[in-house]
């Protein structure tokens, strides 16, 4: 077997250092905002009501106060006619009205005229932002530091 003829022998110190690649990361979160408006039906039955004789005290007073104008007009008039008629003559006896027995029933339905109904539809607003991620490298490559530092040194010569 064959061995060189200069050994060198001693202690040495080896340092090794591997620098790895850095990565800087930048992370924003996704985000989802959803906004809703439910949808609004008002449904106004006042005319409905009125029609069935439940009034409110102010339409109440309303339509007391036109039919009682209304009633007086006719009062009114009835009269002047009358007194028209007894001015031209007209016996006083054949001015009264008969007396009617019979009265007149009428079948209605309820209601006659359909309620009000206004919709205000919904509506959902959705604000969408994407996540991001942003990785930058800082090193590109691991970098590799070898150091050699000779603590004694021993050279042996051989024959």
């Amino acid at each position: 077997m064959w061995r060189p003829a200069v050994q060198l022998r001693g202690k040495a110190r080896i340092e090794l250092a591997v620098l790895m690649p850095r990565w800087e990361i930048h992370r924003e979160e996704a985000r989802l905002k959803i906004e809703t408006h439910l949808p609004q039906v008002s449904v106004d039955a006042k005319e409905q009501w009125n029609e069935l004789g439940r009034k409110s005290p102010m339409e109440l007073s309303r339509t007391t106060s036109s039919l009682g104008r209304a009633k007086a007009l006719e009062g009114t008039l009835r009269m002047a006619q009358e007194g028209d008629l007894l001015a031209d003559g007209f016996p006083v006896a054949k001015l009264a009205e008969p007396y009617e027995k019979t009265k007149e029933i009428n079948v209605d339905l309820w209601p006659r005229t359909p309620p009000k109904v206004t919709i205000e539809p919904g509506r959902v607003a959705v604000d969408y932002t994407p996540g991001r991620l942003l990785m930058r490298p800082l090193l590109f490559s691991p970098r590799v530091e070898v150091r050699w530092e000779l603590l004694e040194n021993h050279i042996d010569v051989y024959a």
